[in-house]
Formats: structure tokens, sequence, C-alpha cells
């Protein structure tokens, strides 16, 4: 049976169903900047077959930051748990990053993969880098 509309929570069943199929409306549902991951040309006039919603979370990346640093103002350093297997980490990092630079924080990219991170190892590679140097 053909599909008369697609509905996509998460960013890379968006990108599967961009790159699938043109012509079957994708409404998609995402808490990143759909124009920054360039799934749209604008948020007025999104073009080709993609429609939706996104809550702009990611703008609230950057002022967690600014709180973070307003509650501990001497911090200096701040581990980010970052899943290196998803787009929407890494974009949701470098907002944190480019806040913390303003705030002269330094930003460590704690790394994990999937569904099952495996923390303990994250934290502990955090813990030596601490202790380095």
């Amino acid at each position: 049976m053909p599909v008369g509309l697609l509905i996509a929570p998460v960013l890379p069943a968006i990108v599967a169903a961009k790159q699938s199929n043109k012509a079957t409306p994708v409404v998609m549902v995402t808490s990143i900047d759909p124009v920054a991951s360039k799934l749209v040309d604008n948020l007025a006039r999104p073009g080709g077959n993609i429609t939706g919603i996104s809550t702009l979370a990611q703008d609230l990346n950057g002022k967690r930051a600014g709180v973070l640093a307003e509650v501990l103002p001497r911090l200096r350093r701040v581990g980010i748990l970052r899943d290196v297997q998803s787009q929407n980490s890494l974009i949701q990092f470098e907002d944190y990053e480019a806040k913390a630079r303003v705030l002269k924080i330094e930003v460590q990219s704690l790394d994990v993969q999937g569904a099952n991170p495996d923390l303990e190892s994250a934290v502990l590679t955090a813990n030596k880098d601490i202790m380095m140097p």
C-alpha cells in the first residue's frame, strides 16, 4: 500500500525519509534546529516535502551553560557526555562548547556510544585527564 504521510520523530528518521522519497510528505518532530541541520532551507518555507515542528531546544544549551556558570562561578572545566553515533549529540555539544568558550570554561567531550553507553569508562577517562599536568 502506498504511504500517504511519514512522521519522523528523530534525526536519523528525518534524514532517511528526506533522502528516500521526494513525493511523500514528511512531518518532522524534533528538538534540533532543522535549518542548522540542513533538513530544510528555512523555517518559514521549508521547501521539499518536509514540514513539522521543532522545539528549538538546542537554543537552551547555551543558556544552560550560562546558568551553570552563575551557580558555580569558579567552574573552569566541565565534561559533557556525547553519543559519538548521534549527529544531534554533536550539534548539542557544539552549542555548549561555543557558550563555554565565551565563559572561559573548558569543555571536555566524554564520548559514549549508543543506547547502552559505557559511562564508567567515560568518567574514568575524564578523571584521568584531570590528574595529568
